[in-house]
């Protein structure tokens, strides 16, 4: 029995019954766990091609890291291969269809316009009042899954490394004073996000990704490009006053993004069109080698 003694006072490792009643003590703890700027988003359904239905527990959207983050509570009681793993696929199959990223950067925008705290939080941590525009950059970029466990599971362990998001186990200890239940508690997790203020300069900068090719060898994934320094490498658009963003670079080329981001309709179009002659640098992944 593990245990925790404060002030003298003993408490006890707790283990919830219920997932539901794990789920919202998980979620009344968030900016802890992600940091004072993050925003939590409540259970939006999203569905697969094939019209599926699936619930993620949460979505968190870091604006300090430029980040966003499915949460899924679980119970470490639960059967990974029949509960876990079949709602996360899901997930990714969701996320794979136009439809649902376009209805998701909608329902985070809108969520935010219409919350003054959400707003002012965001604002003061990015310095950007355009929610739409940025969010829709942040969701162009794969989201990490976040799953929040009440205990150690060795089967969820080695199933999480092939999993089809990038994905963090969260162990998240619940301890009860003695006589008090749920009333007076200490918790015991990992911190996923520290907090920090971007500039507007900063704004479209990537935090640096390792990853692994088929060979397993390490490498760096470039940052993501600002439309500005972008725009300044192609001959027909160097020394252009007006193109401070995605969206002015669209507007320039006539290409409707209307419900989706601009980022992502330049790039589809980049590399369908390729009018000039050459490739344009750095809207895909660019890689070096450590």
């Amino acid at each position: 029995m593990e245990i925790v003694i404060k002030d003298g006072v003993k408490y006890t490792r707790h283990f919830f019954e219920t997932e539901s009643q794990f789920e919202q003590i998980i979620l009344s703890q968030y900016k802890f766990i992600f940091g004072d700027n993050a925003i939590l988003f409540d259970k939006q359904k999203i569905r697969t091609a094939t019209g599926i239905g699936t619930i993620p527990d949460a979505f968190i959207i870091s604006p300090d890291k430029l980040k966003w983050y499915i949460i899924e509570v679980e119970l470490a009681s639960h059967n990974v291969y029949q509960h876990v793993i079949p709602q996360i696929t899901r997930f990714k199959n969701a996320l794979e269809n136009i439809h649902n990223r376009k209805a998701l950067v909608k329902f985070f925008d809108k969520s935010i316009e219409d919350d003054l705290t959400k707003l002012a939080g965001w604002i003061s941590a990015t310095d950007d009042k355009n929610v739409f525009r940025l969010i829709s950059e942040i969701l162009d970029e794969e989201p990490e899954l976040i799953i929040i466990i009440d205990d150690q599971n060795e089967e969820l362990e080695i199933a999480s490394k092939n999993l089809p998001f990038n994905t963090r186990i969260n162990i998240f200890k619940t301890f009860c004073r003695d006589g008090f239940g749920l009333g007076d508690n200490i918790f015991q997790f990992d911190i996923l996000a520290v907090n920090k203020k971007i500039t507007k300069e900063k704004i479209r900068l990537q935090q640096t990704v390792d990853i692994k090719d088929k060979n397993g060898e390490l490498r760096k994934k470039a940052s993501s490009p600002s439309a500005v320094e972008w725009a300044q490498q192609i001959p027909e658009l160097s020394g252009m006053h007006g193109l401070s963003n995605w969206t002015d670079i669209c507007n320039h080329y006539k290409l409707n993004y209307e419900g989706n981001s601009a980022r992502r309709v330049l790039k589809a179009w980049v590399k369908k069109i390729n009018p000039i002659g050459f490739q344009y640098p750095m809207l895909k992944n660019e890689y070096t080698y450590r």
